[in-house]
């Protein structure tokens, strides 16, 4: 589990607001400041499918949450990024949710890859990089505090990124067939699992 040797200081915090209005059929419509957007759920469980459903906006957030911190730590270690690739995929029992059974309802394994194009070859650097990034990601860190959660963060270092890349990197980790093959993926030249953990 990740460490951290300073106390939030409230002067320093950003606080952020969302606001939600439910209209029935599992559908909220979510605003925040500018911006709108409605989270459903498939028709199987009660929605019209219409948007994605709350744990998938969780995934999307921690993809968007580690490539901005990727692209922010870039310059503190001057690694030039041409692209990033990321994916994730993860487990939830919803035996407790749906069943009633009393299991956890959140995500107990997360698998997230992260592939990043850059020119930078020196593997200690890519390293502390990859280190840094996973210690500063706010979504993350959330994943790794949530009790009964694995999150296993595959990083690979390349020359090019293809389609589908980062979702065979993990569909590889798993054991599975890929369900969209990446055509001439680049092999990585540096491949680490959880610098942070």
């Amino acid at each position: 589990m990740t460490t951290f040797t300073e106390q939030p200081q409230v002067a320093e915090s950003e606080s952020n607001r969302v606001s939600g209005v439910f209209h029935g059929s599992a559908q909220t419509t979510v605003s925040t400041g500018a911006y709108r957007f409605l989270v459903d759920e498939p028709e199987a469980s009660g929605g019209k499918n219409a948007a994605p459903n709350p744990m998938e906006y969780i995934l999307g957030a921690t993809n968007g949450c580690i490539s901005v911190v990727i692209e922010a730590k870039s310059g503190t270690h001057q690694i030039p990024i041409q692209g990033i690739h990321t994916y994730s995929y993860a487990s939830q029992d919803l035996g407790g949710l749906v069943a009633g059974r009393d299991v956890q309802p959140h995500f107990h394994t997360y698998h997230l890859a992260v592939l990043v194009q850059t020119d930078v070859r020196d593997a200690d650097r890519l390293r502390a990089f990859a280190q840094d990034v996973e210690h500063a990601c706010p979504a993350a860190n959330l994943l790794r505090a949530a009790q009964g959660l694995q999150l296993t963060v595959h990083w690979q270092f390349v020359d090019r990124l293809v389609d589908h890349d980062a979702e065979a990197v993990v569909n590889q980790a798993l054991g599975v067939p890929n369900r969209n093959e990446p055509v001439n993926a680049a092999e990585p030249f540096l491949t680490l699992t959880n610098p942070d953990a």
